[in-house]
């Protein structure tokens, strides 16, 4: 399904079992650990109001929710290997979500060995060998 940059539709499509590819566009906050907050083995992004840097766009995986008081997060899985964030994950802050991501879909399976992208409608052959 394609999900555009509507964090609301992120939570149903997590809701249903579907992770979610999300581009965004990070800030020296995403790769500085000192600016992270931590709580427990659990990794909090802060929304640190850099301005947008339109050559730095990355893209994550969404593969849960929640909240902390009384803000709204999203878990993600990052790319960079274990390093990163606690064991590849970290959760961003809507605010910080808001302001930079760009776009976002989820993959599903399709019938037999057909994979297929709902953003863009375009069927592609899984193939082996």
């Amino acid at each position: 399904d394609g999900c555009g940059t509507d964090l609301a539709q992120v939570r149903q499509l997590l809701d249903r079992g579907r992770p979610v590819v999300l581009a965004l566009f990070v800030s020296g906050a995403f790769t500085a650990a000192a600016a992270w907050l931590r709580t427990g083995t659990e990794i909090i992004l802060p929304d640190d109001g850099e301005p947008i840097d339109r050559q730095r766009g990355h893209a994550v995986v969404a593969v849960g929710y929640g909240s902390f008081g009384s803000e709204d997060l999203i878990l993600i899985r990052n790319s960079w290997g274990p390093a990163w964030g606690g064991d590849g994950h970290a959760w961003l802050r809507q605010p910080y979500l808001s302001r930079r991501l760009f776009g976002g879909f989820s993959i599903s399976e399709g019938d037999g060995d057909v994979l297929q992208s709902d953003a863009g409608g375009i069927d592609a052959r899984a193939r082996v060998g």
